[in-house]
């Protein structure tokens, strides 16, 4: 696990080298309207998290060393294409591009999270996002400089790290064995999509999938806002230091809460964090919230990707990764529309208090969820 997890460090860092500009580049720099940012933004996001539904099942037959190595290059090449085009058709296709790599890296690399045992399960999970959070450091730091420099310097060197690091992952050894299965794709597929603890999953996430995408459109369209063009880099900053500090705090205690019972309270948490954002638009008063909202996400991610994990039958966790993803993707997607709209066409107040409904509404859902899995056990695994 170790090797991959390093991987997933300086993808993570080469990854939010573009991350923080990227809506504010779209906006600013090439001056595209709300629209057409949301349009870009949600080609990535689609072709990243819809794909898996696909390339989720194929991980689950074929060795995954393919698929991070050929992710990792197709993630290259489209940075490449984005830093270098500028009507916003062209830019939706590189961001596919870019997306339809990322599609095949995190399929074949939660076939290999997904496979291992039961007890380790979490803490692998818990140091992925641990990956995340120091990527999310180092990333924006190099960003904030190119962004002084020329805004596609970021671009481009994100795109030499993802082939430098396609090459690498040539050398790690993955077992075939573990990762081929038989079996009809499509039935897998809608045995899996048909699941009701899936469904039931995915609809009590949704809220949280929205507000996510959030921190890539209405955090750093917002803080550009009230404080300047290339402040956007700070928020990850934040987020990743924060990340970072939150979950060595989590790593005593996590493993002893049930994700199931533990989603209402950090949604609730939630809609009183958004609430409190329009109280002042003083740019201290905003880094403040991502301390707080970040609090949420280091415990909210790794306990999505468990119940995931755990409701998944062997030989099948990528294709259930896959939905998973994919609906997120959808959700995230109208959340890139919606986000971008409410940042640049209405008042702070209205943004943020939209957003804290929308965490109430996870509130009411997840309350629901709690008490259907305490009254009728349905999430328990079927032998």
């Amino acid at each position: 696990m170790w090797p991959i997890l390093g991987i997933q460090f300086v993808m993570n860092a080469s990854h939010f080298m573009v991350v923080p500009l990227l809506a504010v580049y779209l906006a600013s720099t090439m001056a595209l309207t709300s629209f057409q940012v949301g349009s870009v933004m949600a080609a990535n996001l689609l072709s990243a998290q819809v794909l898996p539904i696909i390339t989720g099942t194929l991980a689950d037959r074929f060795n995954a060393k393919r698929f991070l190595i050929g992710g990792l290059a197709m993630r290259s090449f489209g940075l490449i294409v984005f830093a270098y085009v500028s009507d916003w058709r062209m830019l939706m296709l590189a961001a596919t591009i870019m997306g339809t790599g990322v599609a095949l890296y995190d399929s074949g690399l939660y076939a290999i999270f997904g496979r291992q045992n039961k007890e380790s399960r979490t803490q692998i999970f818990l140091v992925n996002n641990q990956m995340l959070n120091a990527g999310v450091i180092v990333g924006p730091l190099i960003a904030a400089i190119a962004a002084h420099i020329d805004i596609r310097l970021s671009f481009i060197c994100s795109a030499a790290l993802f082939l430098a690091l396609a090459l690498a992952s040539c050398a790690i050894k993955v077992e075939s064995k573990a990762l081929s299965t038989a079996g009809n794709i499509v039935r897998d597929l809608k045995k899996a999509a048909c699941d009701p603890r899936m469904i039931r999953l995915i609809i009590t996430c949704s809220p949280w999938y929205f507000l996510f995408a959030q921190l890539y459109v209405s955090f750093p369209l917002y803080y550009a806002e009230i404080a300047g063009q290339n402040s956007a880099p700070t928020i990850f900053l934040v987020n990743g230091i924060a990340g970072i500090a939150f979950m060595f705090a989590s790593m005593a205690f996590i493993h002893k809460l049930r994700p199931a019972t533990s989603l209402p309270i950090l949604y609730a948490v939630a809609a009183v964090f958004y609430a409190l954002v329009p109280a002042t638009q003083l740019p201290i008063w905003f880094l403040v919230f991502v301390v707080l909202y970040t609090a949420i996400e280091t415990l909210m991610l790794p306990m999505n990707e468990t119940l995931v994990a755990e409701i998944a039958p062997i030989q099948s966790q990528s294709t259930y990764f896959g939905i998973v993803s994919a609906a997120s993707a959808i959700v995230g997607a109208v959340g890139y529309y919606v986000g971008s709209w409410l940042v640049m066409n209405s008042s702070a107040l209205f943004t943020w208090l939209t957003l804290s409904v929308i965490s109430g509404i996870g509130f009411a859902l997840s309350n629901h969820f709690k008490r259907a899995l305490l009254s009728s056990n349905e999430f328990a695994q079927p032998k």
